[in-house]
């Protein structure tokens, strides 16, 4: 008897329940919009990736086109400065083959001169031709000057009288017009040589 007294009151009240779901109906609808915005948001999200994306691909080949133009130019600075070091070598040499026939030349003057100014000059002379040989020496250059020695094909310079002698011929070097200059690599300017025939003994 007290169950069914139970069940009748339950059902003699059934508006609370009533009130109940109709106030979780709108809480659940709610939940729903919710939903609905955070996939919507979701889906913003992607497109903004996707947009992102190209942009991204951009940015890369930017770099890559920054990294080749720098590579260029620091291959054109190589090649600048190789030529800068090429052109300042040769004109080093240049000033050196000429500086030694200035040297040549003030040598035979001094032949010539009274015996008692000779000393004052064969000083300066030998100062100049200290200073251009240790100017040479920095540069890593050296005058090399074969003058009387025997000639040979070997030799780094060339006869301008070789024409004038035969092959079984023993030959020294009688005078050297240009000097053979050298470098740390070996020859870098061949020198021009006269011949001579070596005197019979």
């Amino acid at each position: 008897m007290p169950e069914e007294t139970s069940e009748k009151a339950v059902s003699s009240h059934p508006g609370p329940v009533l009130e109940m779901e109709k106030v979780t109906s709108p809480e659940h609808s709610q939940a729903v919009e919710s939903e609905k915005a955070v996939s919507a948001e979701s889906g913003q999200a992607v497109e903004s990736e996707k947009a992102a994306s190209p942009e991204s691909g951009q940015a890369v080949e930017m770099e890559k086109a920054v990294s080749s133009e720098h590579s260029q130019a620091v291959e054109t600075e190589k090649a600048a400065s190789s030529e800068h070091s090429r052109v300042l070598t040769k004109s080093l040499v240049d000033l050196a083959v000429e500086s030694w026939r200035f040297n040549k030349v003030f040598a035979r003057v001094l032949q010539e001169l009274d015996p008692w100014k000779v000393g004052k000059y064969q000083g300066k002379r030998r100062w100049f031709q200290g200073r251009l040989e240790e100017a040479l020496k920095d540069a890593g250059l050296k005058i090399v000057d074969v003058q009387g020695q025997p000639f040979d094909p070997g030799v780094a310079a060339t006869p301008l009288n070789g024409g004038d002698f035969g092959a079984e011929d023993a030959l020294v070097i009688d005078r050297m017009i240009e000097p053979i200059i050298m470098g740390p690599d070996g020859v870098v300017r061949p020198g021009t040589v006269m011949l001579k025939k070596e005197a019979s003994s």
